[in-house]
Formats: C-alpha cells, structure tokens, sequence
C-alpha cells in the first residue's frame, strides 16, 4: 500500500470512530455494530489502525486517545485469550510481538498526558499487553526486552 493510501484509509478510519461519538442514536449504532465486527474478525488491522491514530494523537481530541487505547486493550485482552486456548483457530487474534514492541514506548508517553483517564487507560494497556507477552512462547531474553522497553 502506497504512503496516500494508508493516510487516506487512515482517515477513513478515524471518521468511523468518530462516528461512536455522534449524537444520533442511528448513527452511533451502526458505528458501534461495525467496531465489533472487526474487534471480532480482523483486530489485527483494527490495531494497526488504532496504534496509528494514537501516533497522531496531538491532533485529535482526548476522548478519540482514550477510546483508542480502550480498544488496544480489548484487542490485547481477545489475544491473550487466544494464546492461553492454543487453538490455530483463534490465532487470527494474534498481534505480532514487533509491532507491539513499537508501541510500548508510544504508549508509555501517554503517561505523562494531562488527562488522568488516558493516564489511566494507558497503564491498563500496558499490563494488558504485559500478559500477552508473558502468555507468549518467549525466551528469557526476550522477556528482558520487554522490562527494558517499560524501564526506559
């Protein structure tokens, strides 16, 4: 996908998560059937999608940020499940351990947010993606890498 094509899907998808904050009960709805259905069926691009807002996060409203690492959260905790079962069948709700790496320290930035909910919303992501690490078939090194990701 060519560097237009991601701005411009990305986009698309913030005004689509924008929609779960329309005053119109219709419209709200159908923003809200659609966010389960890819939590469901593809949170894999859902997350890629969410781990880029939250990189624009200067130019977005709070509330937008905290939804966001909302549904990482949600995202992490159907992962972990996934890992615990050892089902293939669930393995669609894997996230690859590099890209969460690269949102570790994007996410411990959000600590020093002046909002205490996404302060909040943050640590509650970062020890949900803490578990999945530890659910994953890790080496101990790798295990370290995650300390030193939270530490620095």
């Amino acid at each position: 996908m060519k560097t237009w094509q991601i701005l411009l899907y990305g986009k698309m998808f913030l005004d689509f998560l924008l929609q779960f904050f329309n005053s119109d009960n219709e419209i709200r709805t159908k923003a809200e059937e659609s966010i389960s259905q890819l939590l469901q069926h593809d949170p894999k691009s859902f997350c890629t999608n969410l781990f880029l807002i939250l990189q624009n996060s200067t130019q977005l409203p709070p509330v937008v940020i905290r939804f966001a690492l909302l549904l990482l959260k949600k995202i992490y905790k159907r992962a972990s499940i996934a890992c615990q079962s050892g089902s293939d069948s669930f393995s669609y709700r894997l996230i690859s351990l590099e890209e969460t790496q690269n949102m570790i320290p994007l996410i411990i930035s959000f600590f020093g947010n002046s909002s205490i909910d996404i302060q909040n919303e943050s640590s509650y992501l970062l020890g949900q993606i803490s578990i999945y690490f530890v659910l994953q078939p890790l080496e101990k090194s790798n295990i370290e890498l995650l300390l030193l990701l939270i530490t620095n």
